[in-house]
């Protein structure tokens, strides 16, 4: 037990590092994962005793995952950006503002009406990029649509990007859990 606590002390510390270069000494993202990164490969290669040649699938597997993330934000921000400059921003805020006056119901038509559909349709954390602006053009102050925001994203990431998350998982984590008490189109079926 006491070697599983070891290794997961040890692999805190780049994590660690990494945030007080972030938070504390305030470093850029580039150079505080950069230094994180390579006290990781550093602990790899000596107290995990990993393969060189391992090392360097994951750095390249870890760079392909970061590019998979920057297409999905880059896709919401012009998304964000090809609809401030339509219009269409404008327009959905003002409907919003038209449906209904009272705060707490425009937090909940956006917060799970129009950012349930927007996770369904491209996921990811767009619907938080894309409904904070519309808090913010309805008169909530900036830390409230943040905040509203990032709240109404929770619910919604089973059904982001048309399923994905719950499609992906069902080799390998959901179809195991079931167990046999349903099947797992049966799974997919109540979750929908």
């Amino acid at each position: 037990m006491t070697n599983v606590i070891s290794l997961a002390l040890v692999g805190v510390i780049p994590i660690g590092v990494a945030f007080v270069l972030l938070a504390g000494l305030r470093w850029s993202a580039a150079r505080a994962m950069g230094v994180g990164w390579l006290l990781a490969a550093g602990i790899g290669l000596t107290y995990w005793s990993m393969e060189p040649d391992w090392l360097l699938a994951s750095a390249v597997y870890g760079v392909l995952q970061a590019v998979d993330i920057i297409l999905i934000v880059f896709g919401a921000i012009l998304l964000m950006n090809y609809l401030e400059g339509s219009g269409a921003i404008a327009t959905i805020r003002w409907y919003f503002g038209q449906i209904e006056e009272d705060r707490r119901i425009q937090v909940l038509l956006i917060g799970l009406g129009f950012m349930t559909i927007i996770e369904g349709a491209a996921g990811f954390g767009t619907p938080g990029a894309l409904a904070a602006p519309l808090f913010i053009g309805l008169g909530f102050p900036p830390l409230a649509a943040a905040v509203f925001g990032l709240f109404f994203n929770a619910p919604n990431p089973p059904f982001g990007a048309a399923g994905t998350p719950v499609i992906g998982g069902t080799g390998a984590v959901i179809e195991p859990a079931l167990s046999g008490s349903m099947s797992v189109s049966e799974f997919l079926s109540l979750v929908s």
